[in-house]
């Protein structure tokens, strides 16, 4: 399963992005005249539901999945400096307590009195 999820997820591009953002607006909007066209003509609005219901269906199984005709573009990460790298033991500041050890001080202090 995991040999067929790392085929399966890999991030589309950004020109892919673009592409089915372009993809499934004009095809939702052409649909919508349409289904409005035929539930006009026909005079019955369950005809006009069902075409926006099958154009939905068919863009999910287009827009949804990362197909490799919109990863053509792939994104080339830059490795990070070694100076922007932060070590560890910068990131934990120096001289604070944190709430648990602070209770515990002064729970021990009030025992003792």
């Amino acid at each position: 399963m995991s040999l067929l999820w790392r085929k399966i997820d890999k991030p589309v591009d950004f020109i892919g992005q673009d592409t089915l953002k372009f993809t499934y607006r004009v095809t939702l909007i052409a649909a919508s005249i349409v289904g409005y066209l035929i539930g006009f003509t026909t005079g019955n609005q369950v005809y006009t539901w069902l075409t926006l219901l099958i154009t939905l269906v068919i863009l999910i199984l287009i827009v949804v999945p990362p197909w490799g005709a919109f990863r053509k573009n792939g994104i080339e990460w830059l490795e990070p400096l070694e100076d922007m790298m932060v070590p560890k033991e910068r990131k934990k500041k120096k001289g604070r307590k944190s709430k648990k050890a602070k209770k515990q001080d002064s729970s021990s202090e009030s025992e003792s009195d």
